[in-house]
């Protein structure tokens, strides 16, 4: 159950307007157990905290008298109708729940258990027409039941791993074999469907989370690379079809072509930053109608395709070619592709790289690079960045804290005595590399820490 502070425009966006979980809610924060719950931008959803856990039902199941069960299950809340959970992640099924109320309903005039579910529970509150205490903010406190501090801090990998997959599925892989279907290529639903099993096999109850063993890790691990290797090709197979299936000159259309892909459901002219490989060191980009496209040349490098040889200085000179990173800015469609061409550069049409300059923060006042929205700046070992559309600064808005951890493989704790260094840009080398397009800030450098 993920409790962010924002999660509740989450659940508005896909038509959730409810939610019931046990841990992390405190007095402190909501006296009681039923509420709205709220975030920054307006949406909120109602919301259930059920008591001492999700098997706790399971009394009914061993005691005819439910009377102690009710008395806690009540305790801090608002409405006559409560919820009293039977089940969980690690029970086994109970059979025969409808007899065994029936045996707890005659041991006790004072309450009625009756077998529900939460949105008939949801239903019943609501007739009750009681006003609910409004509270916001990320519900992690530890009053009732502990909290798993590695959700936050541990197995960064395997959460950078699902967030590029799931990424790549929606935004890429899934438009793809739309436009591909559009143009006569079959969709593979089955490695589709393949790719989201093996990525939601690491959903299960913590595994997301981080809070495993180091065993339980290496597997979930080997899932998220089966994952990017089976939805990466994918993606590659299609790009290549589409690409391919565009006329050359031969066939009426063009040599030395580039197709661009968009594949969100709005046009754009993002700022595209790729990789060229050209015979000749000089080059021109221009649009299909011959049209020339500016383009920044952020770094080039010559390639031998020969034999591997012991002394760079004999291999042949015919035998290179030249990999050349650029930097542009081109409209695309929206959920299509469009196409440019490279052509071999005349005499006058040479173009230089963007020279990468160092800086002195020592003697000069401020380094910083800039564009239309955002300033990035350096002064004094501190980063600060500037939106110049709202007006608003950011100081020091990027540093690094060298710390102890008190915890184990599933809790970050932090430790009762910590030596805490704050590690600045004060002794860092900088440079600045500054095209047409695209502005880069390379900071560089070293830190002393204590070891361990």
């Amino acid at each position: 159950m993920v409790k962010a502070s924002t999660c509740q425009k989450i659940y508005r966006g896909v038509g959730i307007d409810k939610t019931v979980f046990w841990r992390g809610l405190s007095t402190d924060v909501c006296p009681t157990r039923e509420f709205i719950w709220t975030c920054e931008d307006g949406s909120q959803v109602r919301g259930y905290n059920i008591k001492n856990g999700y098997f706790v039902g399971s009394y009914v199941m061993d005691f005819d008298d439910p009377t102690p069960l009710c008395q806690q299950a009540e305790e801090g809340t608002l409405a006559n109708n409560i919820a009293i959970p039977l089940g969980g992640d690690q029970r086994y099924v109970d059979k025969e729940i409808a007899s065994r109320l029936a045996v707890c309903n005659q041991s006790t005039a004072d309450y009625e258990l009756v077998e529900s579910s939460y949105d008939q529970l949801f239903k019943a509150l609501d007739a009750e027409g009681r006003d609910w205490p409004t509270i916001s903010g990320e519900l992690i406190d530890g009053q009732v039941s502990k909290i798993h501090r590695s959700i936050y801090s541990s197995r960064y990998d395997h959460k950078f791993f699902n967030d590029k997959i799931e990424r790549r599925l929606c935004y890429q892989l899934e438009p793809l074999m739309v436009m591909a279907a559009q143009h006569g290529i079959k969709p593979k639903r089955t490695l589709l469907d393949q790719v989201w099993k093996v990525l939601m096999r690491n959903h299960a109850h913590d595994s997301a989370g981080g809070c495993n063993t180091d065993k339980t890790n290496k597997i979930i691990l080997a899932r998220y690379e089966q994952a990017d290797q089976m939805s990466g090709s994918a993606v590659d197979y299609l790009v290549r079809k589409l690409a391919d299936s565009q006329p050359q000159a031969a066939q009426g259309g063009i040599d030395g072509r580039i197709t661009l892909f968009n594949t969100l459901p709005f046009g754009r002219e993002p700022l595209i930053q790729m990789s060229i490989a050209t015979e000749q060191p000089h080059f021109v980009l221009q649009d299909i109608n011959g049209h020339p496209i500016a383009f920044d040349v952020l770094a080039q490098e010559p390639i031998y395709r020969g034999s591997i040889q012991r002394d760079p200085s004999q291999n042949d000179p015919s035998l290179y070619y030249y990999q050349t990173q650029v930097a542009f800015y081109y409209a695309l469609p929206p959920s299509g592709f469009v196409s440019i061409q490279v052509r071999d550069a005349q005499a006058e049409e040479a173009f230089t790289v963007c020279a990468l300059t160092p800086c002195d923060a020592t003697t000069q006042d401020e380094i910083s690079i800039s564009n239309d929205r955002y300033q990035l700046s350096v002064k004094d070992g501190q980063i600060t960045l500037f939106d110049h559309q709202l007006q608003q600064a950011w100081p020091n808005c990027l540093t690094l804290l060298d710390m102890g951890d008190d915890g184990d493989t599933y809790d970050y704790s932090p430790p009762a005595q910590d030596w805490l260094l704050t590690l600045d840009w004060r002794e860092s080398r900088f440079s600045v590399q500054q095209g047409q397009h695209l502005q880069t800030l390379f900071i560089e450098g070293e830190w002393l820490c204590r070891k361990i």
